[in-house]
């Protein structure tokens, strides 16, 4: 049997503010239950690969353990991180895989969700005993949600990125241009599948991303019963409560929510809580978060909390966040924060009566004296 090395390349150019602060983006957390780690493992184990080594600009220690505890505890092939060194970027793949004892390479941009059922085209392409094939991946027509993989034997990749890509200007680009290479080869054989792919580069694309897993809640799930996903996210093995004066309407809600208000086509991560008479509209609230009493959260990300803030809430209560159907584009990070999303930081607690706008940002730990300071925040502010 043919042995395969999943090569997991990073995005180009991305800025998720906060929301990497603490973590890789494949610790990135995805549709309420999963990390985007999940979707690379899931390939891997269909395609019965041999081994997965995640790409990354900034090697994670957290995202190095979770893959040596996959590694020890669930039996899974190899998984390593390595982080991408300065160019040349064909010298740093050379190097990376001279000693490797792998067939064939897949390589595949991992570090945004995807997903699909790989493993017959895979076996197909080493059936044919094929120097490279490429496999276009989409979901629906819809180009923004379409992704190529390439499968390539060793060998011959080891040979074209020493006798080429020396000018790349990222690792992304390289593999880029070699997919664009190889498509226009008679000998290149493709193939096309259905499945999930969306590309994280910014935080509305994040908030994008999530928001088409409730709206295309049907399909997704049957996606993910072909191709199920392990759950990376600390789970708190406790139920969901809905109480009898809450509702919630077309939203995902994950282990140990306390709904006491409502909640409507939104995403609610593990242990998340919305108090008595607070709604919760359009937006993702990540682990660990409390929204207080009648307080508005509307087309918003809430980034998680951790233990130490853990038992005041996050949003405190009265509070008014974001707005809807309104584009504000934030000031200083306007190509990250438009379409008026409001982003909060991590380890926030925002204080009584706060009013924040559309577009806005709300930096990971801000004081809780600075936000009584700045109680109303305007549209397309910093904090």
């Amino acid at each position: 049997m043919k042995k395969i090395t999943l090569i997991s390349y990073p995005s180009d150019q991305s800025n998720l503010l906060s929301l990497c602060d603490h973590q890789s983006r494949y610790e990135l957390m995805i549709g309420g239950r999963f990390m985007i780690l999940d979707f690379i493992l899931s390939i891997g184990l269909s395609v019965q690969v041999n081994e997965i080594i995640l790409l990354e600009d900034r090697v994670s220690e957290s995202l190095k353990a979770q893959c040596e505890d996959e590694t020890t505890f669930a039996q899974f092939p190899s998984i390593k991180t390595e982080g991408v060194g300065p160019g040349p970027y064909n010298t740093f793949l050379i190097n990376l895989l001279q000693h490797n004892k792998s067939d064939y390479i897949l390589f595949i941009n991992g570090d945004n969700p995807v997903i699909g059922d790989l493993q017959e085209a895979i076996s197909k392409l080493l059936s044919e005993d094929v120097p490279y094939g490429i496999i276009k991946l989409s979901f629906g027509n819809k180009p923004l949600n379409t992704t190529e993989l390439i499968l390539i034997k060793k060998d011959i990749l080891l040979e074209s990125l020493r006798l080429q890509f020396d000018r790349a200007e990222s690792l992304f680009s390289l593999i880029t241009d070699l997919i664009e290479l190889l498509k226009n080869e008679d000998s290149c054989i493709k193939r096309e599948i259905s499945g999930y792919y969306h590309p994280i580069n910014n935080i509305v694309e994040y908030y994008n991303s999530n928001m088409e897993i409730i709206k295309w809640l049907k399909p997704m799930a049957q996606l993910f019963q072909t191709i199920p996903l392990g759950n990376m996210i600390p789970t708190f093995s406790g139920e969901g409560i809905i109480r009898r004066q809450a509702q919630v309407i077309d939203s995902i809600l994950t282990d140990s929510c306390q709904i006491h208000g409502d909640v409507y086509n939104s995403i609610l991560f593990p242990k998340v809580t919305v108090s008595k008479k607070a709604k919760v509209m359009n937006s993702i609230i990540l682990p660990n978060t409390i929204i207080g009493e009648r307080s508005i959260v509307t087309r918003a990300i809430i980034d998680e909390t951790f233990e130490s803030t853990i038992n005041l809430p996050t949003i405190g209560e009265e509070c008014v966040i974001g707005k809807e159907g309104q584009s504000s584009r934030n000031t200083i990070y306007p190509k990250t924060l438009y379409n008026g999303i409001t982003l909060i930081g991590p380890n926030c607690t925002l204080p009584k009566r706060v009013k924040i706008g559309g577009g806005c940002y709300v930096k990971g730990g801000t004081d809780r004296k600075e936000l009584k300071k700045n109680s109303v925040v305007e549209d397309s502010e910093t904090i």
